[in-house]
């Protein structure tokens, strides 16, 4: 399930289809269950303001890492 407030979505999970994100350039914040485990290919393709072009979008455990970082408690 997923739930949007504003530019911030939350969902229970376990994995994120392909492309499920892309494009999304507005993004700032997402909230990452525990039970998130995998990432479809391009999830946060083109989606800077959530996922730092530093990081390779293609690294599925990295993006999952940083995102789990930058979440609000």
């Amino acid at each position: 399930m997923l739930v949007r407030r504003g530019n911030d979505y939350s969902f229970a999970t376990e994995e994120l289809g392909p492309f499920a994100f892309a494009y999304c350039s507005q993004l700032k914040s997402m909230t990452i269950p525990n039970s998130l485990q995998k990432l479809g290919n391009y999830v946060f393709y083109n989606s800077s303001k959530l996922v730092p072009s530093i990081i390779d979008i293609n690294d599925h455990n990295a993006v999952i890492a940083h995102l789990r970082s930058i979440q609000n408690p």
